[in-house]
């Protein structure tokens, strides 16, 4: 029962609504007009906002905490998943040609260019209906085949392909317009006046110039990669599955190189091999979680018991992590932009930061993680604001080309 200033006088410690009443003997609650609210949790008075009570066995406290914590998530699954800046992808067109390994590594306002690694074709689609224009490429080591591909480039005036043999060079027609011997095995680029290489040698990364004789015109950066030593006492390779990284790209205009070494940093030159800027930003450090090495390791396995090689590499390898994650996962540059990629989180999302080639912080955003997974990644193409890449349907049986608005 409640007194004429509302207060709780009820002896079993019941708290009502201020405009409420106790009036059963037996401590049923009752609102301002006298209807019964079931102590069952059944509210039969809308206006009645909250009932709680004080006893240790009451079965609407339990119902309540259930309700909240329900409410809680699904709460903070609506801030995560639409908060401001966040992109879902959304399927362009379905591929007909059959893939093993396909990915985009060009598209501009007629074509999206596609090629499979393990099938040694080009398949060019026209963007208007998305059926194929033009096919070139076969496995093989004569004119217009290719062995092992190293690295693909596309430039306003021909499409260039680069495997351990020789670069082929072919109009954007598919016709084949010049082939070069490669002498070093290495990813080489044919630039307007010489090479632009990635070199590896004695755990160096080199990254240079090189005139028409393929002589070292002029060495850009090098970095040293992680060491991985063997463990004294099992003799096993200690390898660091969240190791630092360095890339190097090319566009129409520049060459810009990323080292994680060094954190969020960036050198950029023109293709004469001259210093534009560097740029360097201070990262935020992710550490490794839990999940984060459940997810990795996961995917470790999976892939070498496809290959039939987890037993070996366990006899063979000690996997560790590092305490935090580099300052990225991976990059991009178009349209005079840098794209920076986060790590993948375990909830299949991954940041990406938008960075001018001035070094400016344009926006941030997050996206689905297209990836294929940490040790395989997913080839994709940035233009005019969206993200392509391609997508295995497997219930479809076929690939699909999909997209995301990242700006």
């Amino acid at each position: 029962m409640t007194d004429a200033q509302g207060k709780i006088t009820n002896p079993r410690g019941k708290m009502i609504h201020p405009r409420g009443k106790i009036t059963d003997p037996q401590g049923k609650m009752t609102d301002a007009r006298g209807k019964i609210i079931d102590p069952r949790g059944k509210i039969t008075n809308p206006r009645i906002f909250l009932i709680v009570s004080f006893s240790k066995h009451n079965r609407w406290k339990n119902m309540m905490k259930q309700m909240m914590r329900k409410s809680l998530g699904m709460i903070i699954a609506a801030l995560f998943l639409f908060q401001p800046g966040y992109c879902e992808t959304k399927k362009i067109s379905s591929l007909e040609e059959w893939y093993k390994w396909p990915f985009i590594f060009h598209i501009d306002e007629q074509k999206v260019c596609v090629i499979d690694k393990n099938l040694k074709i080009v398949v060019v689609y026209s963007r208007k209906d998305y059926r194929p224009l033009i096919r070139f490429g076969r496995p093989g080591q004569g004119p217009g085949e290719f062995s092992l591909i190293l690295r693909t480039y596309v430039s306003p005036e021909s499409i260039m392909i680069t495997t351990s043999e020789r670069i082929s060079i072919f109009s954007h027609q598919g016709k084949l317009l010049e082939e070069i011997k490669n002498p070093r095995l290495y990813p080489i680029i044919k630039l307007e006046n010489g090479f632009f290489q990635k070199r590896y040698q004695r755990d160096i990364f080199t990254y240079e110039i090189l005139d028409d004789k393929f002589k070292r015109k002029k060495e850009l950066y090098s970095a040293r990669l992680e060491d991985m030593p063997r463990d004294p006492k099992t003799n096993k390779i200690i390898a660091n599955l969240v190791h630092h990284h360095n890339r190097g790209l090319i566009t129409q205009h520049y060459i810009v190189i990323g080292d994680t070494q060094k954190g969020f940093y960036f050198k950029i030159f023109d293709h004469e091999g001259r210093l534009i800027r560097e740029i360097r930003h201070q990262a935020e450090r992710r550490r490794v979680k839990a999940e984060d090495k459940k997810m990795i390791m996961g995917e470790l396995m999976e892939r070498a018991k496809k290959s039939r090689r987890w037993e070996l590499l366990k006899s063979r390898v000690n996997y560790i992590f590092s305490e935090y994650f580099p300052a990225y996962f991976d990059f991009f540059v178009q349209e005079k932009k840098l794209y920076v990629f986060g790590y993948p989180m375990p909830n299949e999302r991954q940041n990406v930061s938008i960075v001018d080639i001035k070094g400016k912080l344009l926006s941030s955003k997050i996206i689905p993680y297209i990836g294929g997974n940490y040790f395989r990644h997913q080839m994709y193409f940035i233009y005019k604001g969206f993200l392509y890449y391609l997508f295995d349907n497997e219930e479809s049986e076929k690939w699909e080309l999909r997209a995301v608005k990242i700006e």
